[in-house]
C-alpha cells in the first residue's frame, strides 16, 4: 500500500484526507520523510508493504530504522535506534486541510485557527478534531519508551492547513545547543556565544523558545538525550468517530 493509498483510505473511512509523514530531530539536524532533501537526514533504504513502509535513516553520526502502518483506523509508528546517538525528537505527523477542521478540542479547551503558526503542545493525551460532519477522535498511546524523551501532542495552526504532531521530545537534555533560525544565519551559534549563555543558565531559559513563544524569534536553544543502539520508541494512535 503506497502513501496515496493510505490518503485514500482514510479518506474513505472518515471522510477527511489525512497526509502522513514522520519527522526525526537530532541536536543539530532533522529528517523528513516529506522533504527528505532539507536535512541531513537521508533514506538509505526503503521497503514498502500492504500496511506502510519501512525506512532506514542515516545522519553522519548515527542512524535508526523507521517503521509506520496504517490499518483500518490505527496508525503504528516505530523508531529503533541502529547506532548511539544524540536525539531531539521522534515525530509521527499528521496534516488536514483547513477546511476541514472547525477547531480541536483538547480536555475541554478548544483551538481554533488564526494562521499564528503556533505550536498548541500537551501532555500527550486524546484530542478531538471538530470536523463539518462530525468528530474524530484521536486516541495516541506511546507502547515502547526505552529513552528519556518525554511523549507530548501538539496542533499547529498554519497558515493553510493543521499539523498535528504525536511527539516525543528531549524536554530533560543531556546537550544543549543554541542555533538561528532564520534565511540570514541558520547554523550553530559560535562556541564562545555558546558558553556565555550557558554560563548564566540562559540555553535553558531559550530551550525550544520559538515553540513556546513565536516562530518570530530568529534562534532557539535545542536539547538532545543520548541514545543508545537497540532503543525503541513506538507510537501507537487509533482514531474513532466522536
Amino acid at each position: 500500500m503506497g502513501l496515496h493509498d493510505i490518503y485514500e483510505l482514510t479518506r474513505r473511512i472518515f471522510g477527511v484526507e489525512f497526509r502522513l509523514s514522520i519527522e526525526v530531530g537530532i541536536l543539530d539536524s532533522f529528517f523528513s520523510s516529506t522533504h527528505p532533501a532539507r536535512g541531513s537526514g537521508k533514506i538509505y533504504g526503503q521497503h514498502d508493504s500492504a500496511e506502510g513502509r519501512e525506512l532506514v535513516v542515516k545522519y553522519p553520526n548515527t542512524s535508526l530504522t523507521v517503521t509506520d502502518k496504517f490499518k483500518s483506523n490505527k496508525r503504528e509508528t516505530k523508531f529503533k535506534i541502529d547506532s548511539d546517538g544524540l536525539y531531539m525528537d521522534m515525530v509521527q505527523r499528521w496534516v488536514v486541510r483547513k477546511e476541514d477542521v472547525c477547531c480541536w478540542d483538547v480536555g475541554g479547551e478548544r483551538i481554533y485557527h488564526r494562521r499564528k503558526n503556533f505550536y498548541y503542545q500537551f501532555a500527550c493525551s486524546s484530542l478531538t478534531m471538530v470536523g463539518k460532519d462530525g468528530c474524530i477522535r484521536f486516541e495516541p498511546l506511546v507502547t515502547i519508551n526505552s529513552t528519556k524523551l518525554s511523549p507530548l501532542i501538539y496542533v499547529r495552526d498554519e497558515p493553510d492547513c493543521w499539523i498535528f504532531h504525536v511527539r516525543l521530545l528531549s524536554e530533560e537534555p543531556d546537550v544543549i545547543t543554541v542555533k538561528g533560525c532564520s534565511k540570514f544565519y541558520s547554523k550553530v551559534f559560535p562556541k564562545f556565544i555558546r558558553q556565555f549563555l550557558k554560563r548564566y543558565g540562559l540555553d535553558k531559559r531559550l530551550l525550544y523558545v520559538r515553540e513556546r513563544i513565536s516562530q518570530r524569534i530568529p534562534f532557539q536553544a535545542q536539547g538532545a538525550n543520548y541514545l543508545s543502539k537497540g532503543d525503541t520508541v513506538a507510537i501507537v494512535t487509533e482514531m474513532k468517530d466522536d
